[in-house]
């Protein structure tokens, strides 16, 4: 059976190449297996066109240039500009994968053009929630950046900013009842801390300020049940 050709835009500011990195052999970056192993599960039967793009304004140059592809695969943290160096706003914010998810989804929905397939391949579990709840909204029929000028960069990257903050909440919010999203996906999931859910994965396994030893065997065992685990749910996929 032919395979399904599909056009894709690659966002990651280090993985450049994503023929390279997707026909590696699984080492033991657990991050790069999971996404190895849910494109040989899900996309072996799609004969994927890359364009691979480091940030976000050659994002959006892409998909103003060219249109929407049938598929996109997101990183989450960009990091600087590759070519000028320059941080938006002096430096003190870099756009995400949350900035470029929200530009793509708000062109569709105001263009009409179905959202396209997508998959979140960055290594920052915690942060890909942001990237999720944009394409939920879209594909809810909801304009992630309602009422923003889409011609305006300094607009996109307050709205994004908002829209990470709207989700994690703050302190005041939980100290006064009012929780945010954050909060209660930490209660969900039995944490007690909402910064719990953004702490590093070395961090994971601290309790009471003591860190517990892990045998290579017994992490060897959490990483194969954490791979299996989002290999089940599906992650990040839109039909």
């Amino acid at each position: 059976m032919d395979k399904q050709v599909l056009t894709g835009l690659w966002l990651d500011d280090s993985r450049r190449d994503p023929n390279k990195f997707l026909n590696k052999k699984n080492d033991s970056s657990e991050s790069g297996a999971v996404v190895r192993d849910w494109y040989n599960q899900n996309m072996s039967n799609n004969d994927i066109q890359w364009t691979a793009v480091p940030n976000y304004w050659e994002f959006k140059n892409y998909i103003l240039k060219n249109g929407v592809p049938d598929f996109v695969s997101l990183d989450h943290d960009l990091g600087k500009d590759h070519q000028t160096g320059a941080l938006r706003d002096s430096g003190q914010h870099a756009p995400s994968g949350t900035d470029c998810a929200m530009f793509l989804v708000s062109y569709c929905l105001r263009k009409h053009i179905p959202l396209p397939k997508h998959y979140i391949h960055s290594a920052n579990d915690n942060q890909r929630v942001f990237i999720s709840k944009v394409f939920r909204l879209g594909k809810m029929g909801k304009d992630p950046l309602e009422g923003v000028d889409l011609n305006n960069d300094q607009e996109i990257g307050q709205a994004a900013d908002n829209f990470k903050q709207g989700i994690v909440g703050t302190k005041d919010m939980i100290k006064n009842g009012q929780l945010g999203t954050a909060d209660r996906l930490a209660r969900m999931r039995g944490l007690k801390d909402t910064n719990d859910l953004f702490r590093k994965k070395k961090d994971i396994y601290r309790e009471n300020k003591q860190i517990i030893r892990l045998t290579e065997q017994k992490l060897h065992k959490i990483i194969r049940e954490s791979i299996n685990k989002i290999l089940k749910e599906g992650y990040g996929i839109i039909h």
